[in-house]
């Protein structure tokens, strides 16, 4: 029965697949700017050093996704620095290795992917599914979430 309502309804997939890259994405800018709010807490053992690093990781975020929502809306400045970027990133034949790929990697930097469980394919969803504007989106909305939360976090505490 189930299995009918979500073919009625159009984009639910992919909806779900864009809600769960969003919140896997927010929570690992969350953890990122906790943990380095939590160092910086830690070594000077204050509450206001914690809350202000939460406060200046939260606008480092929102900042960061102001950007990249002016890249996904194609302001002219923030395309002229991206076209620049993108030629200095060329490296040289000579450079490359000729081997290929590196294949070994250990399990635990692994992706969910790369494991043969019943429940991976229902549960992970990979990034190379989405298109680039809309895995821009994804990261343009995960940033400002983070930011968000950091603030009100700054803000509770």
């Amino acid at each position: 029965m189930r299995e009918n309502s979500e073919k009625s309804r159009p984009g639910s997939t992919e909806s779900r697949r864009f809600s769960r890259i969003l919140f896997r994405k927010t929570c690992g800018y969350l953890g990122i700017a906790l943990v380095c709010s939590a160092l910086l807490g830690g070594v000077a053992p204050a509450l206001p050093y914690f809350t202000w690093a939460l406060c200046a990781f939260g606008g480092i975020f929102l900042a960061w996704g102001w950007f990249s929502y002016l890249k996904c809306s194609g302001s002219p400045f923030l395309q002229s620095l991206s076209a620049k970027a993108e030629g200095r990133k060329k490296v040289p034949q000579m450079l490359k290795n000729p081997r290929g790929r590196h294949h070994y990697r250990p399990a635990f930097l692994r992706e969910n992917a790369d494991f043969d469980d019943d429940l991976t394919a229902a549960v992970t969803v990979d990034e190379e599914l989405l298109s680039e504007k809309e895995l821009s989106r994804v990261r343009m909305f995960s940033r400002m979430a983070a930011g968000g939360l950091l603030f009100l976090l700054s803000f509770i505490l």
